[in-house]
């Protein structure tokens, strides 16, 4: 049986740039620009490389740029929830508005506990996958991961589900749980890059919508 108590465990916002360049973040830049704030702490050293830069803090956020786009990720107390990113990307996209974005991908990792191990093969499989043979092949049921695709008006929407397994600490029982990640990927329209910086702000407003989307899938789609 899965415990209606829903967790959500990362966050994380990717912009995507043609001319995103790696070589433009570290952590002088991010503090100057006041992206975060200046006593935030290094977990590790940065990596800076041609291909790939990054800057991770040791409060969990993570901030990663490619060739192509930049992604926010921050790790989430399940039972505290504060969102950083949303905040921090606002901030990027003022400090750099002249490259040429093209799209924003809000993504959500969310999980609910079950109560015994073997639960959580069976509920995938009995809930979203028809009878057949596949459901045990030679003596063993499958993992199976499911993926719902969506295509809204000006979002598509993908939720995959999988069995999945976690602990608080190393010292902690493996919790058998049920992974629910979600993306919402929306293309900017042509425009100015001040048009562009409106679009996407307003895109990035909308996390906490998509949030209880993804809450509302699970609860209406899954548990019921």
């Amino acid at each position: 049986m899965l415990d209606t108590n829903i967790k959500v465990r990362d966050f994380s916002i990717v912009v995507v740039a043609e001319n995103q360049s790696p070589s433009i973040l570290n952590p002088d830049f991010l503090k100057y620009n006041k992206i975060v704030p200046s006593d935030w702490e290094l977990a590790m050293p940065p990596i800076s490389i041609p291909q790939v830069s990054q800057v991770f803090f040791n409060n969990g956020v993570n901030i990663v740029a490619e060739v192509g786009k930049i992604s926010f990720w921050e790790s989430l107390d399940t039972d505290h929830l504060d969102f950083k990113v949303p905040e921090m990307t606002y901030k990027y996209i003022d400090a750099v508005p002249f490259l040429a974005y093209k799209a924003i991908g809000i993504n959500i990792n969310a999980y609910v506990i079950l109560d015994k191990e073997e639960d959580s093969q069976d509920i995938i499989l009995d809930k979203l996958i028809a009878p057949g043979k596949w459901k045990v092949f030679q003596g063993e049921s499958p993992n199976a991961l499911v993926q719902f695709t969506y295509k809204f008006d000006n979002t598509n929407l993908i939720i995959a589900l999988q069995k999945a397994a976690f602990q608080k600490t190393q010292n902690d029982l493996l919790i058998p749980i049920v992974n629910f990640t979600a993306n919402f990927h929306r293309d900017l329209k042509d425009g100015t890059p001040d048009e562009k910086n409106s679009q996407m702000k307003n895109i990035i407003q909308s996390w906490k919508t998509d949030l209880n989307t993804l809450l509302s899938f699970v609860k209406e789609a899954f548990l019921e």
